[in-house]
């Protein structure tokens, strides 16, 4: 028989593996916090922190910071960057902020304003 303890922790292993949305219709204003995947297709207005992947979508926008494991970007970010892998910016992507990641990818057609440091982060 499962104890009360043993159904918490399985529920809590499930919901850090789902990914939070946000859709395109959505504007969040607010910070979102240790989230495991996020992809975001609508707009948020404050900062990502402690996320695993971050993925931002041809119609998402980010007015705010992120700190993340790894970050794909398609749309638009205004804010400063802090990626303790890689980052990804693909050809509809912009962004203007200072970037910080081991590891950066830029695809032609994306567009980039701002100070790249590429060295080890600590997270």
């Amino acid at each position: 028989m499962a104890k009360k303890e043993d159904f918490k922790q399985d529920s809590f292993d499930l919901s850090s593996q789902t990914p939070t949305i946000i859709c395109k219709s959505f504007v969040l204003y607010g910070s979102v916090e240790e989230t495991h995947h996020i992809r975001v297709e609508g707009t948020i207005v404050g900062d990502i922190k402690q996320a695993h992947t971050v993925v931002i979508g041809t119609t998402g926008i980010v007015r705010g910071n992120i700190h993340a494991k790894n970050l794909v970007v398609f749309g638009r970010i205004e804010g400063n960057i802090c990626v303790t892998d890689s980052i990804s910016i693909k050809s509809t992507g912009r962004i203007v902020g200072k970037l910080n990641a081991q590891i950066f990818a830029l695809e032609h057609g994306a567009t980039y304003e701002g100070l790249i440091a590429m060295k080890p982060v600590l997270s």
